[in-house]
Formats: structure tokens, sequence, C-alpha cells
């Protein structure tokens, strides 16, 4: 009985020590993005947050044709229609990671014909076409 606890003894050490060894290699890069505000209309900034981890550059694809490498972009959308944006975040190991998500842009409000609300006294008084 005595031999055996010799023998797992070291065993016993070296699982130890070499369990303290530290790991360097990289944790993958994670892709991840929010937009600013719920209601975008055309020609008017969108700001894109980046919540990426891990990343050392970025690549952009607002779904209508243009591109941007910065962190966090803001981009004008001429058009109203739904976007699918594209987020590719990259890591300096050359991992990399593809974030979705859309984007809706509604026509800008114009508006022609203003309604004034006169309070005078106290009396609610609507003066139409001023």
């Amino acid at each position: 009985m005595e031999k055996l606890k010799f023998i797992f003894i070291p065993v016993l050490l070296l699982f130890t020590i070499n369990s303290c060894y530290i790991d360097r290699t990289p944790d993958y890069v994670e892709a991840c993005f929010t937009v600013s505000g719920t209601i975008h209309y055309a020609n008017e900034p969108v700001y894109f947050i980046n919540c990426s981890k891990y990343a050392a550059s970025y690549e952009w694809s607002f779904g209508d044709g243009y591109t941007s490498n910065q962190r966090n972009p803001t981009h004008y959308y001429s058009a109203p229609n739904t976007y699918q944006v594209t987020l590719t975040a990259y890591d300096n190991y050359g991992n990399y990671q593809t974030f979705m998500d859309v984007v809706t842009v509604e026509a800008p409000i114009t508006t022609t014909d203003l309604d004034i609300l006169v309070v005078f006294e106290g009396n609610d008084i609507v003066v139409p076409t001023c």
C-alpha cells in the first residue's frame, strides 16, 4: 500500500503543475452592433454603436452600396426602405465574425399646413391657414 502512495503522488504533482499553464490563445472575435433610436428618416443620420469584442478592425456594409471601416460609423440613407446592415469584425489573428440586422428608413416628415393654437384668457382658439 505504501508503494502506491509514492507512485500516485508524483503523477498528481505533474498534473497539478501542468494545469497551471496559461493558455495564450486569443479569445474569438464577437461581432455585434446596435442602432441608435427606433425611427430613422431618409437624409438624416443613423448612428451605429459597435459592441463587438476582441476585434481590431471592422467592415460595415449598410445595404445600400455604401461601406465603412470605422468603429462607430454614422450613415445617411437617401431613400426610405428596409436595409440589411452587415458588420464583420476581425481580430489580429485572422479570426472574424459577421453580424447582421435590419434598419428601416422612413420618408422624411414634411408639413405644409400648420394650425396654430392660440390661448387667450383660458379660451382655446384654432387659427387655420396662418
